[in-house]
């Protein structure tokens, strides 16, 4: 309050309500007025008839729509009774619509305040390793050399991942900070992309004397391995993505992989199909030649890194059933050897050339398809205008899993996807990708506080003793 006030105006102060106050003291008091039952008088000499509730007459003949005639045929109003007495304590409360203790601000772990943090503890995680996202949560993307070395002159990603998409993790960091507050991040694993990376994801966060907030969810009995396919604007183009989408989504149109049948990825995804090739991007092959259908060999690469771990699939052997890039995709450091799982495909029929990837099921079994892609901070002007350049207006995390259970609707987001990807690109991002507002991307350059929490998610191998 203001020491030299007039006297007036401190009346003035002292009666003065806000909106929301007098709205409580108005509803309270038709509360009272209407429903008060004096002290000696029964309730039922006291009953007047309540004041009917009259909707105004409709036009004659068919609801205009379905929302009119539900509100019409279900009136959202009931009558309340209440029986008070004079002199009773009257309060009436309004609910919050959300408990802020319970909401979790994301922008608390960006990854620079994760240097705050003493690393507690280190679990590998090898069986019942399959998670899926439950709500927007966040994932780092930590460079890599070739040995798995951190690279000090690039920066580190983050992004915010959506829910519903399935990961393999293969490691899980509990941080702990000052006030005994915890925060669970788990490496994932069987990863590779353009560029070698750590990603690591956001998982659960435990306020001291509190439960622990999981983000996630254990899916190992609904989804048994996965893959994931990781890129950034600097390792992708924008056809690339086009292609990509288009491609497994030729791949959801074989529906269930059937025991003892062998399985031919080029045809399935049609470029020995003049018709479906058709359908496709130019892009750029292995060698930088702009070929129809270029980049589609990550897509072989997703599904080969897949089936290598499920049990029950035979993958035929290199040379005959698998071939390798000249340059092979970037395994994560919890991935196989690149050897083991690189995996390209291509198709001349006039030059009798026929790379394919071929496996055999020995089992029945589904692929689930979960997709993300949101823009970088490149504008359209930035990158190539007929999609070729080496550089993307979209970061992609795919991931590949297999499933006993029949994926829904995969074709159906796929191509929704794909459509929405080239309008953006053909508006010249005048119309917007899904949830791009919400699937933000940060980078860091390495400070000091950027590379203490890289040693917590990547390089210590031990827990540490407390700092703090």
């Amino acid at each position: 309050m203001n020491l030299f006030m007039d006297p007036k105006e401190k009346a003035s102060e002292k009666s003065y309500l806000t909106n929301y106050q007098k709205a409580r003291l108005i509803l309270a008091a038709a509360l009272v007025a209407s429903t008060t039952v004096p002290k000696g008088v029964k309730a039922q000499e006291s009953y007047q008839d309540p004041i009917p509730m009259v909707e105004p007459l409709r036009a004659y003949g068919p609801y205009p729509n379905k929302e009119e005639m539900f509100n019409n045929q279900n009136p959202r109003y009931s009558p309340v009774c209440y029986q008070l007495e004079v002199g009773d304590n009257i309060s009436v409360q309004l609910e919050e619509e959300e408990d802020e203790d319970e909401i979790i601000r994301l922008s608390e772990f960006e990854f620079p305040s994760l240097s705050k943090y003493s690393l507690e503890s280190i679990e590998n995680i090898n069986e019942n390793n399959i998670i899926k996202t439950e709500q927007n949560t966040l994932i780092y993307f930590i460079p890599l050399d070739l040995n798995n070395d951190i690279v000090d002159s690039s920066e580190v990603k983050q992004f915010v991942v959506k829910p519903g998409m399935n990961f393999e993790v293969a490691q899980k960091r509990v941080l702990i900070d000052k006030e005994g507050n915890k925060i669970e991040i788990q490496l994932l694993g069987n990863t590779f992309g353009g560029k070698n990376f750590v990603a690591a994801i956001l998982t659960g966060i435990e306020k001291k004397n509190s439960e622990k907030n999981s983000l996630v969810s254990n899916n190992s009995e609904e989804i048994e391995d996965v893959s994931t396919y990781i890129v950034t604007k600097d390792s992708v183009y924008p056809n690339k993505i086009l292609n990509i989408l288009k491609a497994f989504g030729y791949l959801t149109d074989v529906g269930q992989l059937k025991k003892d049948e062998t399985y031919y990825y080029l045809s399935i995804i049609g470029l020995d199909n003049r018709e479906m090739l058709k359908s496709y991007e130019n892009g750029r092959n292995s060698g930088g030649s702009v070929v129809t259908a270029g980049g589609v060999c990550a897509t072989a690469t997703a599904l080969s890194s897949l089936l290598y771990h499920v049990e029950g699939v035979e993958i035929y052997p290199l040379g005959v059933g698998r071939w390798t890039h000249p340059g092979p995709y970037a395994q994560g450091p919890f991935s196989p050897y690149w050897k083991e799982v690189d995996a390209t495909v291509a198709y001349n029929k006039e030059a009798g050339m026929r790379f394919d990837f071929i496996w055999k099921m020995n089992r029945n079994g589904y692929i689930k398809i979960d997709p993300q892609i949101f823009p970088t901070d490149v504008d359209f002007s930035a990158t190539d205008e007929d999609g070729l350049g080496h550089i993307s207006d979209v970061n992609a995390i795919i991931s590949l899993g297999f499933t006993e259970d029949e994926p829904i609707g995969q074709k159906e987001d796929l191509q929704a996807l794909w459509e929405t990807y080239f309008k953006y690109r053909e508006s010249k991002h005048e119309q917007p990708l899904p949830m791009q507002n919400e699937l933000k991307e940060s980078s860091y350059s390495q400070t000091e506080d950027v590379r203490r929490a890289m040693e917590l998610l990547y390089l210590m191998k031990e827990p540490e003793e407390s700092q703090h």
